[in-house]
């Protein structure tokens, strides 16, 4: 029961008008940041599948290097990248109540 209410003091019980006297007890704007980045890198890699995925890049341009990638295959890496577009715009949305 001690160390719920530990927490409980930790992480729920700011007084933001003393903010001094909690300074440094609180995870909930490192757990914020984080979501934040999360969310970001996240967008940042769907938006990157789906781009890819539609224009069809490839690493060199040298035609011996290509790879015949079927449709099937960029339409689910286009899902993919939505899906991490989403997952990462709810965590970055959700990172600004944690702050």
């Amino acid at each position: 029961m001690e160390i719920l209410g530990y927490l409980k003091n930790v992480l729920l019980d700011v007084d933001f008008y003393n903010s001094q006297e909690y300074a440094g007890d609180s995870f909930l704007p490192f757990i914020g940041f984080m979501c934040f980045l999360i969310g970001f890198v996240g967008i940042f890699l769907g938006a990157t599948k789906v781009i890819a995925a539609k224009r069809d890049f490839h690493i060199f341009f040298d035609k011996r290097n290509e790879v015949e990638i079927s449709k099937l295959k960029n339409k689910k890496n286009i899902n993919i990248g939505i899906a991490l577009i989403v997952v990462g715009a709810i965590l970055t949305i959700a990172s600004f109540f944690l702050l």
